[in-house]
C-alpha cells in the first residue's frame, strides 16, 4: 500500500497542532483528520482518534507496520514543510507559529496540472480545499 496523495490544511492559531491532513492510499482510501503536531522533539504525525468515555483516546485508523507508519509520517511532514516553504516564498502571511496558509499547490514531484479540486470518495462541489498532487492521478478529476 502506498501513500498516493496528501492534502495539508494548516491552522492559523497557537497550539501544538499545526495542521490537519488527509492522506490517500493507493488512490482508493482516504484517511482524514491526521494531525501535524509540534512536540518537544519536533514535528510528528498523529493519526485520527476519538475520546473514550474513560477520558483516554483511541486511534480510529492507524498503520499496522512500522514501515507504513514511517511512510505516512515522511509523506505528511514533507507535504507540510513544502506547504510552509511555498507560502514563505510567496510572501503571504501564514498561520501563527511558522505554519502556512491552506495548501493549494502541487505535491513534491508533480506539476500544477496534477492539482484537482476533487477528493476521491467525496461528492463533488462544496467548500473543500483543492486536492494536492498525486491525488489527482489517484482518481480525482
Amino acid at each position: 500500500m502506498q501513500v498516493t496523495g496528501v492534502r495539508v490544511r494548516p491552522l492559523a492559531r497557537e497550539g501544538a497542532t499545526k495542521a490537519f491532513c488527509t492522506i490517500f492510499l493507493d488512490g482508493e482510501l482516504a484517511i482524514h483528520d491526521i494531525r501535524v503536531v509540534e512536540g518537544k522533539n519536533g514535528l510528528f504525525v498523529s493519526m485520527p482518534s476519538r475520546r473514550l468515555d474513560t477520558g483516554g483516546y483511541r486511534d480510529v485508523a492507524h498503520p499496522i507496520t512500522s514501515s507504513m507508519r514511517e511512510a505516512i509520517q515522511e509523506r505528511v511532514l514533507e507535504a507540510y514543510r513544502e506547504s510552509c516553504a511555498r507560502i514563505a516564498r510567496s510572501g503571504a502571511a501564514g498561520p501563527v507559529g511558522g505554519g502556512a496558509a491552506p495548501d493549494r499547490g502541487e505535491a513534491p514531484g508533480t506539476s500544477p496540472s496534477a492539482v484537482s479540486g476533487a477528493d476521491p470518495g467525496e461528492p463533488a462541489g462544496g467548500d473543500r480545499p483543492e486536492a494536492v498532487g498525486s491525488e489527482a492521478a489517484a482518481g480525482g478529476s
